[in-house]
């Protein structure tokens, strides 16, 4: 049960990975773009500990942050976000 909205491999690429939390049910990664934070990715499962983000711009800031969560019961537990910011090359 991964979505995400990035479906093609693009030129351009950044790799995301962070460590697996044995406590959660999933991760959610968020792209800044647009004024506002923008879901890229939700998984159902903790294994998933990467994302290949494409299309992107050369010399452009793309800024992501990653937070990990699981359900309680009827209650969705998140984590802190962890952020991270990354420049494409200038060509």
């Amino acid at each position: 049960c991964i979505s995400s909205a990035a479906s093609d491999v693009y030129k351009r690429q950044l790799i995301i990975g962070w460590a697996k939390n044995n406590s959660a049910e999933g991760y959610i990664v968020e792209q800044y773009k647009g004024g506002k934070w923008t879901e890229v990715l939700r998984t159902c499962t903790n294994s998933t500990v990467g994302f290949i983000a494409g299309d992107l711009k050369a010399g452009t800031t793309y800024t992501f942050r990653i937070r990990a969560y699981k359900t309680s019961g009827d209650t969705v537990i998140y984590s802190n976000y962890t952020r991270l910011a990354a420049v494409t090359n200038a060509n």
